[in-house]
């Protein structure tokens, strides 16, 4: 999935339902609920940390211009008003395969999930900073007869925990996080705040950055990024190509790779489990549909793939897991958009 031209950050979905195999029901789904916020953003910065508040301003990403497309070519920005709100659902879609040791491959579906989030803006500055505030305002799953009764009924009791989960941020008129706090709602479970650092990366990073130059169709750039996510750090590549402009209507088609190198991953939240990445490796491509008078897509949709080998150790024994996961994200905006 991209949400602005960006795909979708798998590591910490990933890893933090890896830490809940062997878990009750309720609590892997509680971690893998937030998480899956985290992966809607393509990139989690900072380390978990069990605060009610957080706050990250991520490395500014390295945005190349690979060509410039057609004329007519203009640079684009965003540039949403005051008082401007925008309510955006997203949709998620997940599957996950499972092999620890040398026993048989466990197929995990999980319900889908749909999350709605109100966004307003507060002021945009001189340079074209965008001040907002965020608020999810409901979370649903959905009954499905082909996931397990009980991952059906743990995804709804932890995802409502999400709603009323807020926050606010800056963010450049080319879709640049300056820097973001978020809250988590009132009487959040441990899991809730846990993920609250990576949870709060879905919004600062909903908006890919876009190019300094002016573009036509037919532009294509890249942007790189490395990413620390429940204690990985993954090497990201996302590319986007302008499909077409119209007005304040911006279409482009977007592709992600993701690895990562041999490494041990230490997290807080992992306490007494010792894992090393000895594989990782993602892809994904999508489609964005932008309006600059937005702050974040109107449309977009994504499907990424994401393979893990990990080595853990917990008591003196060690295991191998692998972890194949496919997941389809929607993001869609309310309402209609208006004229020029």
């Amino acid at each position: 999935m991209t949400t602005k031209n960006k795909p979708i950050s798998i590591g910490g979905a990933v890893s933090s339902a890896l830490r809940c195999v062997r878990a009750d029901v309720k609590q892997f789904c509680a971690v893998l609920a937030v998480a899956l916020l985290a992966a809607a953003s393509a990139a989690g910065t900072g380390e978990t940390r069990p605060e009610a508040k957080a706050v990250t301003s991520a490395p500014a990403p390295q945005v190349k211009l690979l060509e410039a497309g057609a004329g007519p070519r203009k640079k684009l920005r965003l540039h949403p008003k005051p008082g401007d709100k925008q309510t955006v659902d997203m949709t998620f879609k997940i599957a996950m395969d499972i092999q620890t040791g040398e026993s048989t491959s466990q197929a995990m579906k999980m319900p889908a999930m749909k999350m709605t989030t109100d966004v307003t803006i507060k002021g945009v500055s001189s340079d074209g900073n965008i001040t907002y505030e965020m608020v999810m305002t409901d979370v649903s799953v959905a009954d499905d007869t082909n996931a397990t009764p009980e991952v059906v009924e743990g995804m709804k009791s932890s995802l409502a925990g999400l709603k009323g989960l807020s926050g606010a941020g800056v963010m450049s008129d080319r879709g640049i996080n300056q820097g973001i706090e978020m809250k988590a709602p009132p009487n959040a479970s441990p899991q809730l705040v846990q993920a609250l650092e990576q949870a709060k990366e879905t919004f600062s990073t909903m908006t890919a950055p876009l190019p300094e130059e002016a573009v036509g169709p037919g532009a294509r750039w890249e942007f790189k990024q490395p990413i620390k996510s429940q204690g990985m750090t993954i090497d990201q590549t996302s590319a986007s190509q302008l499909v077409s402009f119209d007005g304040e209507r911006v279409s482009t088609k977007n592709t992600i790779l993701q690895s990562a190198s041999n490494q041990k991953i230490q997290n807080p939240a992992m306490e007494g489990l010792q894992l090393n990445l000895t594989k990782m490796a993602g892809n994904g491509k999508g489609n964005t549909t932008v309006d600059l008078r937005k702050l974040l897509p109107v449309k977009a949709t994504a499907d990424v793939h994401t393979e893990f080998s990990m080595e853990m150790e917990m008591g003196g024994q060690k295991t191998t897991m692998t972890t194949k996961m496919d997941m389809t994200i929607g993001i869609e905006s309310r309402g209609s958009v208006p004229e020029s």
